[in-house]
């Protein structure tokens, strides 16, 4: 008898302790009509010690199912009454039956000393654990974007090189490569297990690099090498050159994340004076190059060389008004951003296209929950209902 009022008495404070996290905070709707899919996938950036809570009308006997990819290992998700989710597993089954038609809060925590983006994803199926089927909400014209081939499972990252070596990483932490509009899975040995890849790049021979856990690994003789160095992000310019945002620990949280680029000949990561960021990018082009890069806050920063129109003289200079989650530069410089207008991160999602004429970002249509740049400076995005799309507008 006890132990049945000390359960009832815990489920009580449980249920009180969650009802009063989400009223502290406004919910933002997950509406799975209005996106066409019962299967979705976003990036949230996520503030040093913030949570975000969600919102979705779930039925009896649903079954639903969630991921979170972070690279700090510190961030949480709680689901309703159910309690902590367990995302320490990239592909583990994280199936909750619902007992009753209600709407469902769940709240993502992060709990690290840093900002950083959750890539969270949410799967809802009927009682006998079937997909269900919504008219699909096609915001994506076919005159500007092509639909590529399915990858089967949800993509999460995408990475494109010469020749257009394009690879993709799924929801499950698989590595796939396109051939002949077909994508193989790839099976090469070398990644620790339970390793969670944040990040992949392509160098221009074609082969990829990958974080993960902040671990740096490159493709050597079909098999992943470790190499030297933690890092929280990468990106390989169209000339070769490789740039890291070096993390200082296991879980990649600093205060100061410097701007490394790898030396080949020592294979030694070499300090720049360039201030810290989130994400680096550059152009790569022997005239009027220019580096990108992102900081904490979100902010845009540009660095252009001499040679540019718009150099810089030797000073990283802020992009006024334009704040962005991911940045990438294509083979020709052109740069892609995605993110929005007045600090307006949490928007997230729209994609703008860098006037290299004017120095300013133009909004281009389409929304996307990753972005990768090919040789020919044409975006490849991941829609939140898991397709992916390659630009061929102008």
């Amino acid at each position: 008898m006890k132990n049945a009022v000390t359960k009832i008495l815990f489920a009580f404070l449980l249920t009180a302790m969650c009802g009063s996290a989400i009223f502290a905070q406004t919910a933002e709707r997950i509406n799975f009509e209005k996106e066409g899919s019962m299967s979705l996938v976003w990036e949230q950036m996520m503030p040093k010690g913030s949570t975000k809570t969600y919102v979705f009308r779930g039925e009896k006997d649903q079954t639903v199912s969630f991921a979170l990819i972070e690279d700090t290992g510190k961030g949480k998700l709680n689901f309703d009454n159910f309690g902590t989710v367990d995302v320490s597993v990239i592909g583990r089954n994280q199936n909750f039956k619902l007992t009753e038609a209600r709407d469902y809060y769940f709240t993502v925590i992060n709990e690290s000393n840093k900002q950083t983006s959750f890539r969270i994803s949410i799967s809802v199926t009927d009682a006998e654990g079937n997909p269900i089927t919504l008219p699909i909400r096609n915001t994506i014209s076919a005159t500007h974007w092509k639909k590529m081939p399915s990858l089967g499972e949800t993509p999460l990252l995408l990475a494109i090189g010469a020749g257009n070596a394009v690879w993709a990483v799924d929801i499950k932490n698989k590595v796939y490569k396109l051939d002949n509009d077909k994508w193989t899975k790839t099976d090469f040995g070398g990644l620790y297990d339970n390793s969670t890849i944040s990040k992949i790049v392509v160098d221009p021979d074609g082969y990829p690099w990958v974080l993960a856990d902040t671990l740096i690994f490159r493709l050597v003789n079909n098999r992943w090498t470790e190499m030297p160095g933690r890092a929280n992000d990468i990106f390989i310019s169209p000339l070769g050159l490789v740039w890291i945002v070096g993390a200082s620990d296991s879980t990649g949280a600093s205060d100061n994340n410097p701007i490394l680029q790898w030396n080949e000949t020592t294979r030694k990561w070499l300090k720049t004076k360039d201030p810290a960021a989130t994400q680096i990018a550059d152009s790569g082009g022997a005239d009027a190059a220019y580096l990108l890069s992102l900081r904490n806050d979100g902010s845009v920063w540009f660095y252009g060389s001499p040679d540019n129109a718009h150099a810089t003289k030797g000073r990283w200079k802020k992009m006024h008004g334009m704040y962005g989650t991911q940045l990438s530069i294509g083979g020709d410089g052109t740069a892609w951003l995605v993110g929005d207008t007045e600090g307006n991160v949490e928007e997230g999602f729209v994609l703008y296209r860098l006037d290299n004429a004017s120095n300013t970002w133009k909004k281009m249509e389409g929304k996307c929950l990753y972005l990768a740049v090919d040789m020919h400076g044409q975006a490849w995005i991941i829609t939140r209902d898991g397709n992916i799309y390659q630009y061929i507008g102008k």
